[in-house]
């Protein structure tokens, strides 16, 4: 009778432990799959956004923050899915035309080794990357806009209505602002360069 109960006790015993073991697994199952989810979406966060316009065409596109940018043929923008909480911060490889909202943080767009820093205003920029010297054009049609070296901030330049200024890597700063007519539309502001 003893040997009984000390063997029923031992059975019960071991099935607990059982079944606590599966419970212990099947949270651990869970606990892998939640971090899994959480990297994936993660990822998927810092993926950029990118919009083209074929060759031969032109695409126009508003962002999060009201901003619209029209890409001229070949070009291709891309941004941040965290633009306007983040940063309100693109990337050009070709030529575009910015009219960019009033915002909390500065609009910046970057290309070519430069970029160009604004708050609100109306200006086009020409970067194509698979140019040999790097050079980044930046017209403004309306407000003003900083333009510098990505690496040396401290070398900009101020630019205002009506003028133009481009910058190569054999520069240490762009050029001195030059005064062009440029239109309010893309491709007013495309012609004058």
């Amino acid at each position: 009778q003893a040997l009984s109960n000390v063997s029923q006790k031992i059975t019960a015993e071991d099935s607990e432990a059982s079944g606590a073991g599966r419970i212990s697994i099947h949270w651990r199952w869970i606990s892998a799959a939640a971090v899994l989810l959480l990297m994936l979406g993660a990822g998927v966060l810092w993926m950029p956004q990118t919009i083209s316009a074929p060759h031969g065409e032109f695409a126009s596109v508003t962002l999060p923050d009201g901003s619209t940018v029209e890409l001229n043929s070949g070009s291709e923008l891309q941004y941040s899915r965290l633009y306007g909480v983040t940063n309100r911060s693109v990337s050009l490889d070709g030529e575009a035309f910015f009219s960019v909202e009033k915002g909390q943080s500065p609009f910046i767009v970057s290309g070519s080794g430069a970029s160009v820093e604004v708050t609100g205003t109306k200006f086009n920029v020409r970067s194509w990357q698979e140019d040999s010297q790097n050079e980044m054009e930046v017209a403004v049609v309306e407000g003003s806009v900083s333009f510098y070296p990505t690496a040396e901030q401290l070398q900009s330049v101020s630019l205002e209505r009506g003028q133009k200024s481009s910058w190569t890597a054999l520069q240490k700063q762009p050029t001195s602002p030059e005064s062009k007519i440029v239109g309010p539309d893309f491709s007013r502001a495309r012609a004058s360069f």
